[in-house]
């Protein structure tokens, strides 16, 4: 996949000096473009074909019940069994702590 930058972030890239990309540039020996008055110089030309050898690893690993219940102290409630009562439990607590909220300061 082309990765496309401006000279001098390429120099940095690839650690040379600006002056031997400029070279480059006018000798034609890499890959540029112009956008809105840039010059972008393709910095990974060959990787363009290239396929990743292995899919990424997982971002996460799943948390079973019983590992989540060793790590908690709290009673593991069942989304699926979750009943009216349990809903119920939630709302109470939350009419309390409005109840307990500071007013904004009046101006």
């Amino acid at each position: 996949m082309s990765c496309w930058v401006v000279p001098a972030l390429a120099a940095e890239y690839w650690g040379v000096s600006v002056e031997t990309v400029l070279a480059g540039i006018r000798s034609g020996d890499l890959r540029t473009r112009e956008e809105h008055g840039f010059t972008f110089v393709d910095v990974a030309p060959a990787e363009a074909n290239v396929a990743p050898e292995a899919p990424p690893p997982p971002t996460f690993s799943v948390v079973t019940r019983a590992e989540l219940a060793a790590l908690s102290d709290d009673e593991i409630v069942d989304p699926e069994t979750n009943d009216e009562a349990s809903l119920a439990d939630w709302r109470e607590v939350r009419r309390e702590t409005s109840m307990r909220r500071k007013p904004p300061i009046a101006a």
